[in-house]
C-alpha cells in the first residue's frame, strides 16, 4: 500500500523522553505530595510508585500525569506547566539518523506532520534549535489545553482529519507514528491510517498486546531504517520486522 505522507507523535518518537525530567518531575510529584499530604518522603515515594505502577499508560509522560493527578499532588494544568517549564531548560538532541531520515523522506515527496500533546511553543524552538523545522509541511499541537482523560485521542484524531482534508489525502495513504496506542494510534486506525508503535526495548505485556493491533512495532533504535524501507518499497514489511 502506497505511503504518500507520514504523521509523527514528537516526544518519544522523533525525540526521547528525556531521563533528566523524568527524573525531575517525579521528584516534583513526591515533594508536593510529601509536603501536602504532611507525609515523610518516604512515604510520598512509596505512593507515587504504587500509583506509577498501577497506571494504565505505558508512555512514560503520561504515567507521571496520571499519577499526579490520582495522588493529588498536581492538577492536569500544573503538572504539565511543570513538564514544559523542565522541557525549555533541557533542549533534547535528536539522533543523526533520524535527521536523516526526514531528509531523505522528504526527497521522496513524503508529506510529513507532527501532531503533539505537548505545547506549540515547546515543539518550534526544539525543531528550530536542531534544524529540522523545513522538513515538516504541518505541526499541530494542543498548546496549553486542559484535557480529560478520555478526550486526548478525541482531539488527536479532530487534529488527523485536519491533516488528511489540507493534503487531500485518504487514510490508508498516511503511516501514523506514535508510543501510545490509545491516544496516538487508535484515533489514526479509526480513519483506516497505518500505524507503527514505538515500544521500549522491555515490552510489557499491555504493550505487547496494542503492538499486535499496530501494523508494525518497533524500538525507535531501528525506526529510521524501517521508515526507508518502507517509503521506498511502499510494500508492507514483513512480519520478521516485529519486536
Amino acid at each position: 500500500m502506497m505511503i504518500k505522507a507520514i504523521l509523527f507523535d514528537f516526544d518519544g518518537v522523533v525525540v526521547p523522553i528525556d531521563a533528566e525530567i523524568k527524573r525531575r518531575m517525579k521528584q516534583a510529584i513526591i515533594d508536593k505530595l510529601s509536603a501536602s499530604a504532611m507525609m515523610t518522603k518516604a512515604q510520598a515515594r512509596k505512593r507515587v510508585e504504587r500509583a506509577l505502577t498501577e497506571s494504565e499508560y505505558d508512555e512514560e509522560y503520561f504515567k507521571l500525569q496520571d499519577a499526579a493527578i490520582k495522588v493529588g499532588s498536581h492538577d492536569a494544568r500544573t503538572i504539565n506547566s511543570l513538564f514544559h517549564a523542565l522541557s525549555r531548560r533541557r533542549l533534547p538532541s535528536i539522533q543523526k539518523k533520524i535527521v536523516e531520515m526526514l531528509c531523505n523522506l522528504r526527497k521522496r515527496a513524503i508529506t510529513l506532520g507532527i501532531v503533539t500533546l505537548s505545547s506549540n511553543e515547546r515543539i518550534e524552538q526544539i525543531l528550530k534549535n536542531v534544524g529540522i523545522r523545513e522538513y515538516f509541511c504541518f505541526v499541530e499541537s494542543a498548546a496549553e489545553r486542559e484535557f480529560q482523560k478520555d478526550s486526548r485521542s478525541e482531539w488527536k484524531k479532530h487534529a488527523y482529519k485536519n491533516f488528511l482534508s489540507k493534503y487531500s489525502l485518504q487514510g490508508c495513504d498516511v503511516l501514523c507514528v506514535g508510543d501510545s496506542f490509545s491516544i496516538d494510534l487508535q484515533p489514526a486506525i479509526d480513519l483506516g491510517m497505518q500505524t507503527a508503535l514505538i515500544v521500549n526495548n522491555c515490552q510489557g505485556e499491555i504493550q505487547q498486546q496494542q503492538g499486535n493491533l499496530a501494523n508494525y512495532t518497533l524500538p525507535r533504535t531501528i525506526l529510521p531504517s524501517i521508515l526507508m524501507t518502507l517509503s521506498k518499497t511502499n510494500k508492507e514489511v514483513t512480519s520478521g520486522a516485529r519486536h
